[in-house]
């Protein structure tokens, strides 16, 4: 069997969905159904199952289950999976090296005020953050690393910590500390989002495989965070129901299933717009993380994202 050699580590909200999808349209590249098993991310397994005193979260656990994902490729060059919590993972790295040494890493990055909106109305929808209000959410982040303020609902603690999502640093060197430069490549959301086929071919060029394949591109980023029948929402992401269509249903009818769910079953929204003060306020405070993340990407972010003007 064919091991997967490629992994979109994240972030969430930056394009990992879209690009996720642009790539599966190739020929030559086999895309994991679902897109996100999350397996090698073991730390958010284990904080889970300590916090609700159980395995709830996270159904695979087991190589042979992970690699049964792609127990159907064929003669494709490429195989690969878009976890986008797998840069935030502090184990994630090490075992994707671990698996596959030689595997190609995509990074995706956003400007961090507009990613904290994107994430929060996410993470309300899909990981049981029950403050509905980003800046109050923001300040309950150290309360909630001790263990409060968190609904049972919460499918890892850590994924409600806002911030730590934004110390780039640390995250990017967990990959470039093990894999070879020439096997990671950055996109930055704003690029992705602007021209479209000009990333997708330099993504074709970073994986070797055909580039005049044209792919049919999807709406980036869609903010589809209100369900239109709340109570049917949580029935569908009912956790042990998930695990048990994972085991009963072929995976072309889970991966066909799950796209009509985020279709069809949620709302487009117009996304909010955080309060100009408080964006200042955050800006002013994560302007370090960006100055790093410039000098990591050789990449003048800080003018790119407005913080030349904080």
């Amino acid at each position: 069997m064919k091991r997967p050699n490629l992994f979109l580590v994240g972030q969430p909200r930056t394009g990992t969905s879209a690009l996720h999808n642009v790539l599966n349209q190739h020929p030559d590249i086999f895309m994991s159904i679902p897109k996100e098993p999350v397996y090698f991310a073991k730390d958010l397994h284990a904080e889970s199952d300590a916090f609700h005193k159980r395995p709830k979260f996270f159904h695979f656990r087991e190589e042979s289950q992970y690699l049964n994902i792609f127990n159907t490729i064929g003669q494709q060059k490429i195989a690969g999976e878009s976890t986008a919590v797998y840069l935030y993972s502090k184990t994630a790295a090490r075992d994707i090296h671990r698996f596959n040494p030689d595997a190609k890493i995509i990074m995706m990055f956003r400007e961090p005020v507009s990613w904290l909106g994107s994430y929060h109305a996410k993470a309300c929808q899909i990981l049981g953050e029950d403050q509905r209000n980003l800046s109050e959410a923001l300040k309950l982040e150290v309360e909630r690393k001790k263990g409060r303020f968190l609904s049972k609902d919460v499918m890892a603690p850590s994924l409600l910590f806002y911030t730590e999502f934004l110390k780039f640093r640390r995250q990017i060197e967990r990959y470039t500390q093990l894999f070879s430069p020439a096997n990671i490549k950055t996109i930055i959301y704003d690029d992705y989002k602007r021209d479209n086929p000009k990333i997708v071919d330099e993504v074709f060029r970073f994986l070797d495989v055909d580039t005049e394949f044209v792919p049919q591109f999807m709406e980036l980023n869609a903010s589809k965070s209100s369900a239109r029948w709340p109570v049917i929402q949580r029935i569908i992401q009912f956790p042990y129901l998930i695990k048990f269509a994972l085991k009963l249903l072929p995976r072309n009818i889970f991966g066909k299933f799950s796209l009509y769910y985020w279709e069809y079953f949620f709302k487009a929204n117009e996304e909010k717009k955080i309060d100009p003060q408080l964006r200042k306020s955050l800006m002013q405070n994560f302007r370090p993380e960006v100055e790093q993340l410039s000098d990591l990407l050789r990449r003048n972010l800080i003018e790119l994202w407005g913080y030349n003007k904080t």
